[in-house]
């Protein structure tokens, strides 16, 4: 039986979207990850950044210690983005119909997409760049690795889609986030809430970050999980 291939950054974007699947420990380079599944799909929370999203994706499709929950017959990037627009609120699932790489320039389509363009950008867009990108590209979210996914789909011609869960707005700033992901692209909670503890003035922006992200993950769950239902068999064969 083939699965959908759901790939995420971080383990809390689909925390709850994988609640009460099978799971399984897999060699990652150094690391492990731990992969989820269920009859219709298979995920994994790769790290931060395109390459990890492309070295996992490669990990689900060519792993011997995966090969008996057969092939991979789509590719999903889930997870949470950036707003860049008032329109795209905190808690908004947003499915891109086109995911531009911002370093390229390339645009690829995603599938049953909702008409918005998703940026995908090398880092975490602070605010500054969060209003570059709205001027240049009139985009509406920003994420860090769907163009690098939506890409391998291109030329393998597997059908992608993308699911999005704004956790900040377009109007939100805490600056300095990038310097708290490690090389192997996990977000350093325990270096990051130090780092706020001492600095109050980024306390009110700090809550509103974390307020965001569990939201996020409420609706971007939901999401999911009602669009897996209404896949059934579509993409799944025997």
């Amino acid at each position: 039986m083939s699965r959908i291939a759901i790939i995420a950054a971080l383990p809390r974007e689909i925390e709850l979207i994988t609640r009460g699947w099978s799971r399984r420990p897999v060699q990652f380079g150094s690391r492990k990850l731990l992969v989820a599944w269920s009859d219709q799909a298979i995920a994994v929370a790769a790290g931060m950044g395109a390459a990890n999203a492309v070295r996992a994706l490669d990990l689900l499709q060519t792993s011997d210690e995966l090969r008996d929950l057969g092939p991979i017959s789509a590719v999903a990037s889930v997870g949470f983005a950036g707003a860049l627009t008032s329109e795209a609120y905190v808690g908004k699932v947003l499915r891109p119909s086109t995911v531009l790489d911002v370093r390229t320039g390339e645009r690829y389509a995603a599938a049953e997409g909702d008409g918005s363009l998703c940026v995908t950008l090398p880092v975490v867009a602070e605010q500054p760049e969060k209003a570059r990108l709205t001027d240049t590209y009139n985009a509406q979210l920003v994420d860090m690795e769907a163009a690098a996914l939506a890409r391998i789909c291109s030329s393998q011609v597997t059908p992608f889609y993308a699911f999005k869960a704004i956790s900040d707005g377009s109007g939100f700033s805490l600056p300095a986030l990038n310097n708290f992901a490690s090389p192997e692209g996990e977000f350093r909670t325990a270096a990051f809430a130090l780092h706020v503890a001492m600095r109050p003035w980024l306390w009110r922006s700090a809550v509103e970050l974390g307020r965001g992200a569990g939201v996020a993950k409420l609706t971007l769950a939901a999401e999911i999980r009602a669009w897996l239902a209404s896949q059934s068999g579509e993409h799944l064969s025997l």
